[in-house]
């Protein structure tokens, strides 16, 4: 079974949520100079990321430069830097942000649709999609589908114009798998736009909001809800709830490594790869939005205290073992070995036979 990040460090941002998002709830914060976790893992101490607020979303790009989605706009932490800056043009809540495969970014907002071309400081709005844009997702054939509170939406490659898919009343969440079937999480259950249809059709056994969407390396489907998390398997029709998270799941992400980490009401969790039940990760106690990870296994959780970073540790490699030598030498080689030896004290004593006679020989004149 794979290991999960053996030894972790976790970064934080101050950051607040909006009032009206944490109405009639309970929360309280424990703070602690050197956060621990009951993996038994050790943390390094906190450092201190600036210019976050009202974190709801995050992306890692190909440079491993962090996109930030907030209540105040969009913001670019850019690798190696402490101190995120604002991107211009982009005010009020950025929902969802994408990145496609040539670092274009596009910001889902509650005042439409932008996208930051690569190599560009500012970004442009997209036409067709208006009003509050909740979700974003890209398929294989650069197809950009919208999930909006009046429904999804599609914009096709070359396309100026997005189109609405039928079947879907609103959406929250989108994620396209390796086959470009379309997921859609929405206020009653999920969907699924098989590729090539233009009607989404709904997933059993899923009821309730849908927050979040992923999907791992084996098209396996998982759903972060308001009531739990539900995996379904690749090739079934039928989800099955995983055991160690209730409630409201808000996020979902996975690691290299395979193992799944949730963000909830009530904190983050994690799944391990190859176990059954999630267990939860201490000190992040808060509402978690949102989660991603980087290229190197940094983890990044968006809450309503802040951004927290948890990054891998590597130990150093042990040694490799060197087998003992007969274990290397076959039984002929070995053979060899004794046959030259036993050859070599026949020289010796033959050599040291005739050097005694040519000693001899020269005292005699």
């Amino acid at each position: 079974m794979k290991k999960l990040l053996s030894i972790l460090t976790i970064t934080t941002l101050t950051a607040n949520v909006p009032a009206p998002l944490l109405a009639n709830t309970s929360l309280t914060r424990n703070k602690r100079d050197v956060i621990t976790s009951n993996s038994n893992n050790d943390y390094l101490p906190l450092n201190k990321i600036k210019n976050i607020n009202s974190t709801f979303f995050i992306i890692v790009d190909s440079k491993d430069n962090v996109y930030f989605g907030t209540a105040d706009g969009a913001y670019k932490l850019f690798a190696g830097s402490d101190t995120a800056t604002k991107i211009d043009s982009i005010i009020g809540y950025v929902n969802n942000i994408v990145i496609d495969n040539n670092d274009n970014v596009y910001f889902a907002t509650n005042n439409g649709a932008f996208v930051l071309k690569h190599g560009e400081t500012t970004p442009t709005k997209i036409d067709g999609i208006s009003g509050n844009v909740l979700s974003i997702a890209i398929n294989s054939k650069d197809n950009i589908y919208f999930g909006t509170a009046d429904g999804a939406f599609v914009l096709k490659q070359g396309s100026t114009t997005a189109t609405k898919i039928n079947g879907i009343s609103d959406d929250r969440t989108i994620i396209v798998d390796s086959k470009d079937n379309v997921y859609f999480g929405t206020n009653n259950g999920a969907y699924k736009l098989f590729a090539g249809s233009d009607t989404a059709t709904k997933i059993d056994s899923i009821i309730g909001y849908v927050n979040n969407i992923v999907i791992d390396n084996n098209d396996n489907v998982y759903f972060g809800t308001s009531d739990g998390t539900f995996v379904l398997k690749q090739g079934s029709d039928t989800p099955t709830k995983i055991d160690g998270i209730s409630g409201n799941v808000l996020s979902i992400a996975i690691n290299s490594k395979d193992n799944i980490y949730f963000g909830t009401a009530d904190g983050a969790f994690v799944l391990k790869q190859g176990s059954t039940t999630a267990t939860k990760i201490e000190n992040i106690n808060r509402y978690v939005w949102f989660i991603d990870i980087d290229s190197k296994d940094n983890v990044y959780f968006g809450t309503d205290d802040g951004v927290y970073k948890l990054t891998p540790i590597v130990k150093p490699t042990p040694p490799a073992h060197v087998p003992e030598l007969s274990n290397k030498l076959s039984h002929i080689e070995i053979a060899f070995i004794a046959i030259g030896s036993s050859i070599g004290v026949v020289l010796l004593v033959l050599g040291t036979y005739f050097l005694y006679k040519y000693i001899k020989n020269n005292k005699k004149r």
